[in-house]
């Protein structure tokens, strides 16, 4: 005979079980991926989310797309059909540009870790769990990144390495007080790959504590979407301790960029000549307050007194690649 203390006793396992059910079932990491008019690329991409999905079902994928043009919104909303339970589509009525949307995806997510990634990159599929277990091994540390690496290519199958180098410079991995570390981030070239700084995987927690009032001051104060990954990197390094592990790979294509797509496609930046685009790199490095908004007092003055030294690394450094790569070019 069933009593009320027994019934009480079973519903209370129930309840226990559905419990456990939930934070089992849990998400712990949320990819926010960023799109605008990438139908060219974007389907390798989402083919990889999609197998990265399937390998755990913890992973989830958070879309914006910044009111496409072209087929993006289509193949989005296709591949939302297909994942159901693990991908939220936000198609943004009007353009928002690459800053807001950025922030969009990363306020949109509740998970322990956080990685942003643009319509045409992808990563080996180990990628993700190798960096979480290494944030699980190191609680000091805040981020972790891979190797990355620069391909041309028409498929997943059929990989073609760049001999460009997109890993950041190997100093900005050491641990270095944090106004020394902000000062080594601003001198180093942008071509050396600093802004990829900002597709590492990152604890959540410090990644919304670093920049939710960074992307409001920005946008606040009429900031562009020039260097914007450069700038919020310089935010987030300090203090993050990353971790490097180059056993796992991503994959970044040259010349077709989410960076590319949100800005050179408006009216006012159609250049595609490389001399115009490398002076706006350039002019990101000039445009000091840029950088000073929110650094400490006591370094504006080395910033300001090494902006010539960090303007004339840019040139020389993309003086240097432009003749590898015509030499390389001709003697293939």
């Amino acid at each position: 005979m069933r009593t009320a203390s027994n019934f009480v006793t079973v519903n209370h396992v129930i309840c226990l079980y559905l419990k456990l059910e939930i934070i089992l079932s849990k998400h712990i990491l949320t990819i926010g991926l960023i799109t605008y008019n990438g139908a060219k690329t974007l389907r390798n991409t989402l083919d990889y989310i999609d197998d990265l999905l399937n390998s755990n079902n913890k992973f989830y994928c958070c879309i914006s797309d910044d009111a496409s043009t072209d087929d993006t919104s289509k193949i989005l909303k296709d591949f939302k059909i297909k994942n159901p339970s693990q991908v939220s589509l936000y198609i943004q009525k009007k353009n928002i540009g690459i800053l807001e949307n950025y922030k969009f995806v990363l306020d949109k997510s509740e998970t322990e870790y956080f990685s942003w990634l643009s319509q045409d990159d992808f990563h080996e599929i180990n990628w993700f769990k190798t960096l979480i277990d290494e944030l699980e091994n190191k609680k000091s540390s805040n981020c972790a990144i891979g190797d990355i690496k620069a391909i041309s290519l028409t498929s997943r199958s059929n990989i073609k390495l760049s001999d460009y180098d997109l890993n950041p410079a190997p100093w900005l991995f050491k641990r270095w007080p944090n106004d020394l570390h902000r000062l080594l981030f601003f001198l180093t070239p942008g071509p050396l790959g600093k802004a990829n700084f900002l597709y590492s995987l990152f604890r959540l927690r410090y990644l919304k504590r670093k920049l939710i009032m960074t992307f409001d001051m920005l946008t606040g104060n009429g900031y562009s979407d020039y260097a914007f990954d450069s700038l919020l990197s310089y935010y987030i390094i300090p203090g993050s301790n990353i971790i490097f592990n180059s056993s796992v790979k991503m994959f970044k294509y040259m010349n077709i960029s989410t960076t590319g797509n949100f800005i050179s496609q408006r009216p006012e930046f159609k250049s595609k000549s490389f001399i115009l685009t490398k002076i706006k790199i350039i002019k990101q490095e000039v445009l000091l307050k840029r950088h000073l908004m929110f650094t400490p007092n006591h370094l504006k003055i080395f910033l300001i007194t090494l902006s010539p030294l960090s303007v004339a690394i840019n040139v020389i450094y993309l003086c240097y690649k432009k003749l590898f790569f015509t030499i390389s070019n001709f003697l293939k």
